[in-house]
């Protein structure tokens, strides 16, 4: 299984298709995408990039995962998942958390105001995982997995599910995700929510590349504490922490705050921001982003610089 050294998490292993994904040319563009935009200018070692910060949501929510479930099975003593079930969940969980910045803009959160009205990053996420060769890849995994795994279609592995479990506003209206209403939100509580794995690991990837200890917090700690709260009557599943993990939890919380308010809202990176937005603003046809996927990804920092 091919691995790869991160600075945040040491190895993380991916599985030889996820690693094709990786290889894509979209998620290849994800190095020239700067994680925290202009800030490199006021925190010079902020150079990283939102190729790193993919690659280790993903290692992060098989952490998780695999935590909550351990920890609800061994205190409650029931079987939350069939085998099969936690197996199929994890591997959509991965590939969620893999492609879920691949729409990004260059110089990420900082151009967002030259899309179209009504557009945002997500959009050209979901077109980017179901028209590009990303989407290929995706039915690839989902195939290999019913016919390693010798099940039916039932456990198909899809762009449109990947989206439906993470981004789609009415996800009701497919079928699949229907059958699985109350184990999808579950899923999309790791990457979306006040203890998601998206959150897990920028705080620490911004705070080590910016040279600052105010998004630093025990992460393995809260991972270890992380569990599933089960109303079987209505059947509600909702990602938890033990009580053990709360002081954890609330280091979590105040590190995200002093982030926010010594980086992500620096009065100078804000600054730059927008004279950057004006800036692209002045070199972009129709002073806007391309509404077209394919154009859309010819676009990264060193082409707008």
């Amino acid at each position: 299984m091919p691995r790869l050294r991160d600075p945040i998490h040491g190895f993380i292993e991916l599985s030889e298709l996820e690693l094709k994904i990786v290889d894509s040319s979209p998620f290849q563009r994800l190095r020239n995408i700067k994680q925290l935009a202009t800030t490199y200018l006021v925190y010079h070692g902020a150079e990283h990039t939102r190729f790193g910060h993919s690659i280790g949501v993903m290692h992060l929510a098989s952490r998780a995962f695999c935590s909550a479930i351990h920890n609800y099975e061994r205190d409650s003593g029931t079987q939350l998942f069939s085998t099969i079930d936690a197996k199929w969940y994890e591997q959509l969980l991965r590939l969620i958390a893999l492609t879920h910045d691949l729409g990004h803009a260059p110089f990420s959160h900082g151009s967002e105001a030259l899309f179209d009205d009504g557009l945002e990053h997500e959009d050209f996420t979901q077109k980017i995982i179901c028209e590009t060769e990303v989407a290929e890849i995706i039915n690839r995994i989902g195939e290999e997995f019913c016919r390693d795994n010798r099940v039916g279609d039932d456990y198909r592995i899809t762009p449109q599910l990947l989206w439906s479990i993470y981004g789609e506003k009415n996800p009701e209206s497919n079928p699949q995700y229907l059958a699985h209403l109350s184990d999808f939100k579950l899923l999309k509580a790791f990457m979306d929510s006040e203890l998601d794995c998206d959150k897990m690991d920028y705080l620490l990837r911004d705070s080590y590349y910016c040279g600052v200890n105010y998004g630093n917090y025990d992460l393995n700690r809260v991972i270890d504490s992380l569990t599933i709260y089960y109303n079987s009557r209505q059947n509600i599943k909702q990602l938890a922490l033990q009580k053990g993990g709360v002081h954890a939890f609330e280091e979590f919380v105040i590190a995200r705050y002093f982030m926010f308010i010594q980086v992500y809202f620096h009065k100078t990176r804000r600054y730059l921001d927008k004279l950057l937005v004006r800036c692209i603003e002045e070199v972009l046809e129709d002073h806007r982003y391309p509404s077209q996927v394919d154009e859309y990804l010819k676009l990264n920092d060193n082409i707008i610089i």
